[in-house]
């Protein structure tokens, strides 16, 4: 059976094995999930391309009336000071 420091040397060792590997593998990881993710957004945008000649007509967006913080919170209350 193991003993203590045993145990506390693997899980140590482990640490700095598993470092040493994420030093080597996480660079590619990461070229690979920019890659891939760069690539689906270029899928995305690829069937939007416009034709030769084509009219388009778009209606105008709605506008939103702009509320401000100060509407929603309520009337201002001016208070006198008693003596």
């Amino acid at each position: 059976m193991l003993s203590f420091f045993d145990i506390l040397l693997i899980i140590i060792l482990g640490f700095f094995l598993l470092g040493y590997l994420m030093r080597w593998f996480l660079p590619m990881i990461m070229r690979w999930w920019t890659r891939h993710f760069f690539n689906q957004m270029g899928m995305q945008d690829a069937p939007s391309k416009k034709k030769k000649n084509k009219v388009e007509i778009k209606s105008a967006p709605r506008k939103i009336p702009n509320k401000s913080i100060m509407d929603e919170i309520g009337e201002y209350t001016d208070y006198e000071e008693i003596e």
